[in-house]
């Protein structure tokens, strides 16, 4: 299985400016309960860590030391980035 390389970089390039956006609402003063915003930069932590995985991965390599996490986040991810084959 050959992986859109091009599609997952600009993935991480998106998360990544969200992530950015994200924590430039939470350095500022709070006026409003802040909860809801820090579990959306956590899930975008937690995207952003997955889509590193299946970069390293694509690599040859282990994003974390835990083999076996690595390698089940990479499968489980690897489906939304497959290259067609041409026909």
């Amino acid at each position: 299985m050959d992986i859109d390389k091009k599609k997952l970089r600009a993935d991480r390039r998106v998360l990544a400016d969200r992530i950015r956006a994200i924590k430039m609402v939470l350095r500022q003063r709070w006026t409003q309960p802040m909860a809801e915003t820090q579990r959306m930069l956590h899930a975008c932590k937690r995207e952003a860590t997955e889509l590193s995985i299946l970069w390293a991965h694509a690599r040859g390599r282990r994003h974390l030391p835990d083999a076996e996490r690595c390698r089940e986040v990479a499968l489980r991810r690897m489906g939304e980035y497959v290259r067609e084959e041409a026909a």
